[in-house]
């Protein structure tokens, strides 16, 4: 160890220094922060330029996991790549752990993800490139004798510098390999399970391999696509039950039937959605407080959908509940001698009042029939289409029945995974309905459906089917390539 610490003498700056960068560990200077400590912006003075650092703390209780301070230092002091993050050096000293990268002023990637104005179709697909060369990178390069398996890839640890350009961060899992051995998989004691993006072979076996980056890379290609994370926020699932979260699916998908005699009726629906939240109630911690701001109104759903603070799970099944209540009474109510089918139903249509309960607006393109014939379907000259959430009957026959407002009742982009959501998806050849609408504007067919192959390919369930990187590079530069030359403006 000794002779390894002389190696990386030259990387060494003193504490004195990085606490005059920092401003003493200044708390207004803390950007980020995860179980392993705080990340600290700042200036220094390095090669006799002065530059922003991001000088990343690491918390004393975890000195039993030492190695990976020094996994980091070697990774990032060994590999050199424009899509690599930068290292400025480390610090030692007086129980300190310390790794000083360059600050790139983006931040994560994560924090663009929804934005389909800066992260344009073009960019995101530039990003993914960048991304890929890095992995083909750490994988294999003919001019090292070791190999590099990443093991914590996601939408968190990839920063954006100012051009927009990608840099993979965050090496202090990663296992270093010979390269002779780099189409073998490895043995590991203990299992590092990053929700939503680790390799499925990876937890069931216990062994890595090169393929399980691939997964994960796969992961965030689908949430470039998709403008959201690969799983909703903890705090949205803190207290959710996965008996009520099951009930709550198979109601979704339900609705979601092609075959409009498949799907349930809206009585049923309604007991389903009441015993989800029966489940969720019955789960939820008894010391759950929630402070509610009276307000004259709150405004349309969507605004909230996002927002796991505000819209908890039990939260989210009560609106789903008083939704279906309000469709299950214009679809038929015994005291009147008409039915109405809504025809209009998005997320964007429904309110909440200050107590949260949603109200369905927009009736204007509403069909009212005889209640008698509510089992009826019903030919119409202009079919309403709400994009993301029309009923492809309806759009392909020119015929609506009550069931067309169920496809409509559950807004399929809150799943909480979004993995089998993109994978069931593709399969069925609907995969632009999980995307952001606004960033679909943006994108061609051809670039998109090269796109969506590779992060498809990327998340087979067998490491064997998923394509090597070096082959993932060439055909995501070509998407890109073409989505350059037919962007649509």
């Amino acid at each position: 160890m000794s002779s390894q610490l002389d190696d990386f003498a030259h990387l060494r700056i003193p504490l004195e220094d990085i606490l005059s960068a920092t401003n003493n560990f200044a708390e207004e200077n803390i950007w980020g922060e995860d179980d392993f400590g705080n990340s600290y912006r700042g200036q220094l003075v390095w090669s006799g330029e002065l530059i922003k650092i991001d000088a990343r703390r690491f918390n004393k209780e975890w000195s039993e996991r030492e190695h990976e301070f020094w996994m980091e230092i070697f990774m990032l002091s060994s590999l050199k790549h424009k899509n690599l993050v930068s290292l400025v050096g480390f610090c030692d000293e007086n129980d300190e752990k310390i790794i000083i990268t360059k600050f790139e002023i983006r931040g994560s990637l994560v924090n663009h993800l929804s934005d389909s104005m800066l992260l344009t179709w073009v960019r995101r697909l530039e990003i993914c490139v960048g991304l890929a060369r890095a992995l083909s990178y750490i994988h294999y390069d003919e001019q090292r004798d070791f190999s590099v398996i990443h093991r914590n890839i996601d939408s968190e640890t990839v920063l954006l510098n100012d051009n927009w350009e990608p840099e993979l961060c965050e090496f202090r899992l990663s296992k270093k390999i010979k390269a002779s051995e780099r189409h073998h998989s490895f043995h590991v004691d203990k299992v590092w399970d990053r929700e939503g993006y680790t390799d499925p072979a990876y937890i069931e076996t216990k062994t890595v391999s090169h393929k399980s980056d691939i997964y994960s890379l796969g992961i965030v290609m689908f949430e470039l696509l998709c403008g959201r994370k690969s799983i909703i926020p903890d705090a949205s699932n803190k207290y959710l039950a996965p008996a009520s979260f099951n009930v709550f699916i198979e109601t979704a998908y339900a609705c979601l039937n092609e075959e409009q005699s498949q799907r349930p009726d809206i009585d049923e629906i309604v007991t389903r959605l009441e015993k989800a939240l029966e489940l969720a109630c019955v789960n939820k911690h008894n010391d759950e407080k929630v402070i509610i701001i009276r307000r004259e109104t709150r405004g349309r759903l969507n605004q909230y959908l996002s927002d796991p603070m505000l819209l908890t799970w039990v939260r989210r099944l009560e609106i789903s509940v008083g939704f279906a209540h309000a469709l299950s009474y214009i679809h038929y109510d015994e005291q009147r001698n008409f039915s109405v089918i809504h025809r209009l139903i998005g997320k964007g249509r429904v309110l909440l009042n200050d107590d949260w309960e949603p109200k369905l607006r927009d009736f204007e393109c509403s069909i009212k029939i005889k209640a008698s014939k509510r089992h009826q379907s019903f030919h119409t000259n202009n079919p309403m289409y709400v994009e993301g959430y029309g009923d492809p009957t309806y759009i392909e026959t020119k015929s609506v029945s009550h069931k067309s407002d169920m496809e409509s009742i559950i807004d399929n982009k809150d799943d909480n995974l979004l993995a089998p959501l993109a994978i069931t998806h593709y399969r069925e050849k609907k995969l632009n309905n999980i995307v952001d609408p606004e960033l679909w504007k943006q994108i061609d067919l051809h670039s998109f459906n090269m796109f969506a192959e590779i992060a498809y390919e990327c998340l087979a369930e067998e490491r064997s089917r998923r394509p090597n990187i070096d082959d993932i590079v060439p055909r995501l530069e070509k998407a890109l390539e073409l989505a350059r030359e037919n962007r649509p403006w």
